[in-house]
């Protein structure tokens, strides 16, 4: 078939050369570092993060069979990976595309490219904005320690002093310790729904809440609150942003489905643990679970 157009000879021109090819190849062998563990741990932390405490407020939203919702979001978002996976490998060589505007691009052409890139910018922006709040909001409740050297910080200040603490993580370069403090965070996290249940146990609910407000309205499926609901779920699940970059930096890339499996279960299991925040606290949840907890709900009652 010959070349009839000059945009033929210019894409030919614009092929990479063997030893181009050879070359990237290698430097991005060089990338790849990090272990089976590290990536589960780097996946894990970026599902779980704090949305943890908006977990049992989902519940109450839908009623006690909440955890229908999560069941499908596990399979959902667990194919969707799976899919992803498959088109970041379809890559003819050993040249795995890096990023979602790498996969756009290379599925859908220079629009597909900019659109994807524009969607994951805004979907990063937007969830980046709710991790600090839902952080600022809890952080003011450590005030009280501070008083004690004469500091008194508002929200909004806690929200700028957190941002500032985490921004320079973004310059980092070196994912083999940005997936070992993963490790940290995913600790965090997991201790919430043990913070919840052992209040209780030291604590029953019932003294300081009255038998009436922790009634749970059931056994029916609220579908009027469902959006909200799946809203909450959908930001629960929304660790796909970072697999192109961890699946590349991967010393195994074949492992990756097994990844998937054991963070989406982990994780899964422990957002219906963390449920149980619903079923002590009933139609008195919270929008964030850490709201109920005794010393919050005194000074509410005291206001």
């Amino acid at each position: 078939m010959g070349l009839d157009t000059e945009n033929d000879y210019h894409s030919l021109e614009a092929l990479p050369s063997k030893k181009d090819i050879e070359n990237k190849e290698g430097s991005r062998e060089s990338m790849k570092v990090l272990g089976f563990w590290q990536v589960v741990f780097t996946v894990t932390n970026g599902m779980i993060g704090p949305v943890i405490l908006v977990v049992p407020y989902s519940f109450a939203l839908v009623g006690v069979h909440g955890w229908i919702m999560y069941a499908f979001a596990f399979f959902m978002f667990w194919f969707t990976g799976h899919c992803l996976y498959r088109a970041q490998m379809s890559r003819p060589g050993s040249m795995l595309y890096q990023s979602y505007p790498e996969i756009g691009g290379g599925l859908l052409g220079p629009r597909g490219r900019s659109a994807i890139g524009l969607s994951i910018t805004v979907e990063l922006i937007g969830l980046c904005a709710a991790f600090v709040v839902i952080v600022g909001d809890n952080l003011v409740k450590v005030q009280p320690l501070l008083y004690l050297f004469g500091v008194e910080l508002n929200k909004t200040s806690w929200i700028l002093a957190f941002t500032a603490c985490v921004l320079p993580t973004v310059l980092m370069q070196n994912y083999g310790v940005l997936a070992d403090m993963s490790k940290i965070g995913v600790v965090v996290c997991f201790s919430i729904p043990v913070i919840v249940i052992g209040s209780h146990i030291i604590n029953p609910v019932t003294n300081y809440y009255a038998p009436e407000d922790i009634v749970i309205e059931g056994p029916g499926f609220n579908y009027e609150n469902l959006p909200l609901a799946l809203g909450i779920v959908s930001v629960a699940y929304t660790t796909h942003a970072i697999f192109p970059t961890v699946v590349a930096r991967m010393k195994h890339i074949e492992e990756f489905p097994r990844v998937l499996q054991l963070s989406f279960g982990a994780v899964t299991a422990f957002y219906l643990l963390a449920g149980a925040g619903f079923y002590l606290y009933g139609k008195s949840t919270d929008p964030q679970i850490t709201f109920n907890l005794p010393e919050s709900c005194k000074k509410r009652q005291q206001q």
